[in-house]
């Protein structure tokens, strides 16, 4: 079930529970219970498709860390004030410093200052 199916379901059933929320005392227990199962039903469907989909996004995430942490380039992942967040051993190799000890400190201050762009 796709999300947009889902939706059209959802506005489907609430549509009906309108309905039937204006009938008051003439709806009939078979009613409520229709609409009961049916909610079920489309909760146990979205909880799938949530689970399938956080599933996915796990084994990206695991990709992702794979290819950062065992490819040979070095790669560092910075804030946006150029705070080294995260490091390869490539990364560390190439400074000569263990990654782990790069992490927090600024990027710029291992790039020659002859080198670094105009402020």
């Amino acid at each position: 079930m796709d999300i947009a199916s889902l939706q059209s379901d959802l506005e489907a059933l609430r549509t009906r529970a309108i309905s039937l929320s204006g009938k008051n005392d003439q709806a009939a227990p078979h009613d409520y219970n229709t609409l009961i199962e049916s909610l079920e039903e489309m909760a146990s469907s979205a909880m799938k498709e949530l689970s399938k989909i956080q599933a996915e996004i796990k084994a990206e995430r695991q990709s992702y860390q794979n290819f950062f942490r065992f490819t040979q380039d070095g790669y560092f992942l910075t804030d946006p004030h150029g705070i080294i967040r995260e490091a390869n051993a490539s990364s560390g190799i190439l400074l000569g410093i263990p990654e782990n000890d790069l992490i927090g400190k600024p990027l710029d201050s291992y790039i020659p200052a002859q080198e670094r762009p105009a402020e």
